[in-house]
């Protein structure tokens, strides 16, 4: 598969603003190693937090495997309770008719990651009839 390096830049008064600085002019001989090369520009679209990521991994596991696990009369683990999430809340690519895969979380953004811990928690509601605790009081409860 091919590297691919991003450079990101906000375009502003006709001028691309780096990101972060690098050399723009002995980027084309960098580049030669390669070969032929393809230049994308897309929109960028933000990645899933740090702290969502540490409210679902650090919060939302523990708390279904504490308070959850046990009501289901089996011990269900954080990784096994998230096995399950994702086949249930999890945002199903399809490739073909027959040929389909949950998206893994490292490639939600974060709008995709917070569309997720809600269709978490309603499912928890629905299924267990409890509320799971906000980022800012879960500590408590674990």
């Amino acid at each position: 598969m091919a590297k691919k390096h991003k450079l990101y830049c906000a375009p502003k008064d006709g001028k691309f603003n780096w990101e972060r600085q690098f050399d723009l002019q002995n980027l084309p001989g960098k580049l030669e190693k390669y070969g032929r090369v393809v230049v994308t520009f897309e929109k960028y679209v933000p990645m899933k937090s740090l702290n969502q990521m540490r409210y679902y991994r650090g919060g939302i596991l523990p708390w279904m495997e504490k308070e959850l696990g046990a009501s289901t009369g089996e011990i269900i683990t954080k990784n096994g309770f998230h096995e399950f999430l994702k086949s249930q809340c999890g945002i199903i690519v399809e490739l073909t008719d027959e040929l389909s895969y949950t998206k893994s979380l490292a490639d939600y953004t974060e709008a995709e990651m917070a569309a997720y811990i809600t269709k978490v928690g309603l499912w928890v509601m629905d299924w267990f009839n409890a509320t799971i605790p906000p980022p800012t009081v879960i500590e408590e409860y674990l």
